[in-house]
Order: structure tokens, then sequence, then C-alpha cells
């Protein structure tokens, strides 16, 4: 199950946000290729061929010319296509490699080339699909020619390279992101939601779901959020002071459920956490009754193992001529992962 899992964010990782990038000696071998090409398309006598020629030039630029764009993409959209727009750029190769892509198969591939000068190929996502310059742009074939074979086998082998290399580093960036969801929901979180633990079969399931909706469109696993509600924890065991209300009650231990509350995770492990509940508290050795003895109260924590509140009785009681409900200090500390191992 949980290999399966890994397998589906590193599939969709991929196909989302994995472009070509070419290394140092391999965009050395394209850029000889790209002036062969540019070359071909010179000296070639066809004019119809050496158009095509011209065509596939501008589909292997973005590999090699990272740093800027085509005059006429900026002429199309200055404020879209600028150098600091790393959108642009990635969707600029991913163009590229879409077409290419179907370049491989040997097979001829439509294009968008501007209306006043065909020459121009529009190759990118921004001016292809944008109606705003519909009246710019006009469909036609690229046809393959045998020429292209070199330049398309080479990056189709550095994309190939680029995966593997993606997929090692993603599959440690994720190991890295899911262990912080393993400590926040079979951890703490385990210990905050008593009905969960049981509905979501150990919090299984609900880490799974939680990972899921932390997905993102472009492939990154978001870590788990830092805040976490408190329904119903388990009990706690804990010791009380004195009362410091004019109606006196002495000091006793009791049995603690935090009602509501909320946590927020710290440090980098989610392993940590401090926070806040509202907890009803039942003496275990009362002898004015249960309920006449029972308290409401709010108390912060830290990680649930060292636990302050203060609280008051649910109702009034008379003792002597005084009226009132009686306010006691709780500490309290969890007892539930003695009987349920962590890990």
């Amino acid at each position: 199950m949980r290999n399966s899992f890994i397998i589906f964010f590193i599939t969709v990782f991929l196909s989302c946000s994995v472009s070509a990038q070419l290394s140092e000696t391999q965009r050395i071998k394209l850029i000889t290729q790209y002036n062969e090409i540019v070359t071909k398309a010179e000296t070639i006598g066809n004019r119809a061929d050496s158009v095509d020629f011209v065509w596939y030039a501008q589909l292997l630029e973005p590999y090699m010319h990272l740093e800027f764009f085509p005059d006429f993409y900026k002429e199309a959209d200055p404020e879209f296509f600028t150098d600091e727009n790393m959108d642009a750029r990635s969707q600029w190769i991913a163009s590229s490699q879409e077409k290419l892509k179907k370049l491989r198969l040997r097979k001829d591939i439509t294009i968008y080339v501007e209306k006043a000068d065909s020459l121009h190929v529009y190759n990118h996502e921004q001016l292809t699909s944008y109606p705003k310059f519909k009246s710019y742009r006009r469909k036609t074939k690229l046809k393959w020619h045998l020429e292209f074979l070199p330049s398309v086998e080479l990056i189709k082998l550095a994309t190939a390279d680029t995966i593997k290399k993606n997929t090692v580093n993603y599959l440690q960036k994720l190991k890295l992101v899911e262990k912080k969801y393993q400590n926040k929901y079979l951890r703490g979180y385990r210990d905050r939601n008593l009905l969960s633990f049981f509905v979501d079969g150990y919090l299984e399931h609900r880490k799974r779901k939680r990972m899921k909706t932390r997905f993102e469109e472009k492939g990154l696993l978001k870590e788990p959020s830092r805040g976490a509600v408190i329904l119903l924890a388990p009990p706690l065991i804990g010791v009380s002071s004195n009362s410091f209300t004019t109606i006196e009650n002495n000091g006793t231990m009791v049995g603690l459920v935090q009602i509501l509350g909320y946590d927020r995770y710290i440090g980098q492990s989610f392993k940590n956490y401090f926070g806040f509940s509202i907890f009803h508290a039942s003496p275990l050795n009362s002898t004015m009754g249960l309920w006449d003895s029972s308290m409401i109260g709010l108390e912060v924590h830290y990680k649930n193992l060292f636990n302050i509140g203060y609280g008051l009785g649910y109702k009034e009681q008379t003792i002597g001529t005084e009226t009132g409900r009686f306010g006691q200090i709780f500490v309290s500390v969890a007892l539930f992962n003695k009987f349920f191992k962590k890990e």
C-alpha cells in the first residue's frame, strides 16, 4: 500500500513537472546539430524543405537559449515574456518537448506560425491558446526530415536522464515529507482525537487522505498543515490543587477529557506541538457525587505530556454561609501512549 502510494505521487510529479534540461555536454552537442539544421535551411534548394528546417530550428531554441525569448515573443506580449518569468520559460520548454515527442514518431506535426511572418513559429502555450492572439497566428504542417533525427534522439536521451535524476531526488523529498505526516498523525494527532483513532483505523486512512488533498498541481507534496483540531481526546490522569475560590474544595486525583481545542505543530519533524483545550474533569475519589464535583476548564499543553489549566465547577455549592462554584488548578499527563505504541 505504502509503495504504491509513493509511486502514484512520483508518476504525477514526473508527468506534470519534468522538462528536458540538458547537461552542458548535451547542450554543446545540440548547438552543433542546431547549426547544421540552420546551415541546411540556408543551402537546401527546395524552398518548402528550407522552411521546414527553419521551423524545426525554432523548436530547438528553448533547450539552448534559456536566458531569453525571441524578439517576436516579446513584441506579441511584452508583459508576459520577461526575463524574470520562470513559468513562461518552463512552458516554452514544455511546448517544444510536446512537439518533439510527436516528431519522434517520424510523422508530420501541426504547428502555429505568425501570419505576418510565416518563418516565426508560435511555440508557446501563451501564443497558441489565448484567443487574443488568434488573428495573428495560423496553422500549418511541419514535415519530418531525416536530418532531424540526431537532435530528436539527443533530447529524448536528455529527457530520460532528467526523469531518472528527478525520480531519485523527488523520492527522497517525498519520503521526508511523508515522515512528517507519519509523525503528526501517528503521534500527537491520534492522541487528540479519540473517535478518529478508532473510526479511521489507526489514523492511516486519515494520513493518506490528507496527503492527497495537499498534493499540488505542480507535482509537489506539501508538508502537513501546522494546525490540528482537538475533538474528544483520550482521558488524562491529573491532580488538582485546593480551591482558589471562597468555596473550598481539597485537591484530589481527577480524570480529564479534552473536549475541544487546537494544537500547533512546531519544528521540522512534526513531533512537537503546543496548544490549548476546553476540558471536563471529574474527581476519581469524589464523596459529593460525580456530577456535583465535576468541573469544566481551559488548559494549555505541550505535546500532551504536560498540561496545566484552571477549572470551575459545573454547579454552585453551598458550604456554611458561602454559595458559589469552586475553582482549581489542574496538572495532568497523557497515559494513552503507554497502551498504544507510537510506531
